[in-house]
């Protein structure tokens, strides 16, 4: 923007257009930093719903152990 001023070139649509561009500081990171769940997350599933991927997937192991334990008995 500070160039943009400097040229006398910044007008609103500039300062609407610059502010609707994805920063690289802005971008969502992921929720998981182990590389052990990470690598485990299919590539499909979009940025930030990783979390509901895991949660997801815990809760059908849970029920895939309680099933085993009732089989068990």
């Amino acid at each position: 923007m500070k160039k943009f001023m400097q040229e006398g070139k910044l007008t609103d649509e500039v300062i609407q257009s610059i502010m609707q561009e994805d920063k690289p500081n802005q971008k969502e990171k992921p929720a998981f930093k182990d590389e052990r769940i990470t690598k485990l997350i299919p590539k499909s599933i979009p940025r930030g719903q990783e979390t509901d991927f895991v949660v997801k997937a815990l809760g059908f192991y849970n029920r895939h152990l309680q099933r085993q334990r009732g089989q068990e008995r």
